[in-house]
């Protein structure tokens, strides 16, 4: 960015329009986020609603601001989608499913929480392969011209691990 370029951004007016489009966005961004932790962190996860909300907010602010910085486009939102949040609260509900009744609340969150940071890192890894067009042994289907360069078989795939991953943590205890 350029001295120029950068007093431009600072312009009074040109401030006062970004800051007010970003408070905006801001807010109702916030109101979704809560709402999508309220459908993550719902029946034997209510316990733990505050901390998922928390997890929540702190996962979308990293997400603007990652895309506020990265962006090539000026003035580029973003925010938590409700497609992606909906398949994890279904996703979450089928870890919880089969761990056993007799696990401690503690111990549930801390699954999900794994769960949910494990299937981040691996979509993380999905995109940063597509971003380097090393995806096609992934099944990757994009062409040169697109401006997103993973296809969504890629994150299928990582939907699916993150369903899977369930049977990795197996919390159930053999009775001594």
């Amino acid at each position: 960015m350029n001295l120029i370029s950068l007093r431009q951004a600072l312009h009074p007016q040109q401030s006062l329009s970004s800051l007010s489009v970003g408070l905006t966005t801001g807010a109702i961004g916030v109101v979704f986020d809560l709402s999508y932790a309220v459908l993550i962190f719902s029946g034997s996860l209510a316990s733990h609603l505050s901390a998922g909300i928390g997890l929540i907010l702190l996962s979308a602010a990293t997400t603007r601001i990652a895309i506020a910085i990265t962006s090539s486009f000026p003035g580029m939102v973003a925010d938590l989608g409700s497609v992606p949040t909906a398949i994890l609260a279904w996703s979450m509900g089928m870890v919880v499913k089969q761990i056993p009744a007799t696990a401690a609340s503690t111990e549930i969150f801390a699954t999900v929480v794994a769960t949910i940071a494990l299937t981040s890192v691996l979509t993380g890894l999905c995109l940063l392969l597509g971003t380097l067009r090393m995806d096609s042994g992934l099944g990757g289907c994009h062409d040169s011209n697109s401006p997103a360069p993973l296809g969504y078989s890629n994150a299928i795939a990582t939907v699916a691990a993150d369903i899977k991953f369930y049977s990795l943590i197996d919390t159930r205890r053999q009775p001594q």
